[in-house]
């Protein structure tokens, strides 16, 4: 995307808004004429990374917010003013996230009169459940423990949960701390089946299901897969979860 002005004509506004605000707090000094200011440089460059982001976020839910700050200084001198023109680039397909670098590419008059490397730092922040008090491995995630506020999940790798709903039927899979947020590798389900049960094995093989008895030999909770002993034939097999009294198991 490229964005185009007329240097004369920018300083002049430009010198009009720092009227504006004279007073009210001390007056930077404006660009001297053939000069971008660095307000303005970071203005195009934090635009055009929302509109990438925007873009991206398309498919989402709407409930994460961001915020954009371009790592620039200093006003950008030209040797003779004239019309210029900005042009900014990816300059990976890694997604808008963290610190990012883009190209900026600096044209006067139609040739390209510099081209910078500029780090965007991109954050974004969004309600999540967190921790009120800290948590030791098997504790149930209770409400009482927990609370919804707004938090940077800019580099959070496990996910979060955005209610306590979700959280219901879990417990905690390791020691948490006082406010953290709550990922998904913190959590499992609260064991429904205990090492030692009778099961009973909801066997499927291609088009033929039958039922058998086995021995559980892990803890599990609904969803999780678990060893399972079958008592007839002996064979250790791995099966899911479905109740607190059954084990789907899948053969080829």
């Amino acid at each position: 995307m490229i964005r185009k002005f007329d240097i004369a004509f920018y300083v002049a506004a430009f010198a009009i808004a720092i009227a504006t605000v004279a007073g009210a707090a001390p007056t930077p000094e404006p660009a001297p004429m053939g000069a971008l200011p660095a307000d303005l440089v970071r203005s195009i460059i934090e635009t055009w990374t929302q509109e990438q982001i925007d873009a991206e976020s398309q498919n989402g839910d709407g409930n994460t917010r961001y915020e954009v700050a371009a790592r620039w200084q200093g006003d950008i001198l030209l040797d003779v003013p004239g019309h210029v023109d900005f042009e900014v680039k990816r300059m990976s397909s890694r997604p808008f996230r963290g610190p990012t670098v883009v190209r900026v590419e600096l044209y006067v008059d139609g040739q390209l009169d510099r081209s910078m490397a500029v780090t965007v730092d991109c954050r974004f922040y969004r309600e999540v459940v967190v921790t009120t008090r800290s948590m030791r491995r098997g504790n149930l995630l209770e409400s009482d423990a927990l609370m919804v506020e707004e938090r940077d999940i800019t580099r959070l790798k496990h996910g979060w949960f955005d209610s306590l709903d979700e959280l219901l039927d879990l417990q905690s899979a390791r020691p948490i701390g006082v406010g953290q947020t709550v990922s998904h590798r913190h959590v499992q389900p609260v064991p429904v089946v205990h090492r030692g049960d009778d099961i009973s094995m909801a066997v499927t093989t291609g088009t033929m299901s039958l039922l058998a008895t086995g021995i559980a030999l892990q803890d599990g909770g609904i969803g999780e897969r678990i060893r399972v002993r079958n008592i007839e034939s002996g064979k250790v097999v791995f099966g899911e979860i479905l109740d607190a009294g059954t084990i789907r198991i899948t053969g080829s």
